[in-house]
């Protein structure tokens, strides 16, 4: 099953976007305003929905792109496919958002990925069971390997999607100085470590 979520800031969405979408013929529709603070609900990620519900193991394997590759798409694809049938509930997440505010702004911050224009991450899901963990880091790794292939870029890797296996610099950015810079705003802000749960910055 494949579906897309189009999303639009104003009233109504212009036809220039939506009449190709519709001359796919798609099996259903849905067009509604939105709240912002809804839009998770859309996904099933907010509390108590399904992707936030216990009991499941849930691996993402994030990249930052700035083009598709068909050809690593379709590699990326096949490896998703022949999953095993205990990753039944596994899905994937191809985001493309526009970029051009971010890009007026100044690339000095410690924000590491003004220039990334796709977000492109597996979410390798199974029960929780210790023994089906190799084959979901074994097939999560494969395919952003294969993602990644001839782009020339490094991994990057959105921190919310971040598997966390990642090194620092793969998640908060590969030059050194900005690094730098947000280890010290880390430490200015949060000198008792209360935020280091999740991709802590050491």
């Amino acid at each position: 099953m494949f579906t897309l979520f189009l999303y639009w800031q104003g009233d109504s969405i212009p036809k220039v976007y939506t009449d190709p979408l519709y001359a796919l013929s798609p099996a259903a529709v849905t067009s509604k305003l939105q709240n912002l603070t809804e839009v998770n609900t859309n996904l099933g990620a907010a509390y108590g929905l399904p992707a936030c519900a216990k009991g499941q193991s849930k691996l993402q394997y994030a990249v930052s792109l700035n083009r598709w590759s068909l050809e690593n798409l379709r590699a990326t694809m096949n490896i998703f496919a022949s999953l095993p049938p205990e990753f039944q509930s596994s899905v994937f997440f191809l985001e493309a958002y526009a970029t051009n505010r971010v890009k007026e702004l100044s690339n000095s911050g410690s924000y590491p990925d003004r220039q990334g224009e796709l977000l492109i991450g597996p979410i390798v899901a199974y029960p929780n069971n210790a023994s089906l963990d190799e084959t979901a880091f074994d097939f999560g790794s494969r395919m952003r390997a294969a993602m990644l292939k001839n782009t020339g870029k490094p991994l990057l890797a959105y921190v919310n999607y971040a598997r966390g296996d990642e090194k620092l610099e793969e998640i908060y950015g590969h030059e050194h100085w900005r690094l730098k810079k947000l280890k010290k705003l880390k430490a200015e802000y949060d000198p008792f470590g209360r935020f280091n749960f999740y991709a802590p910055i050491k």
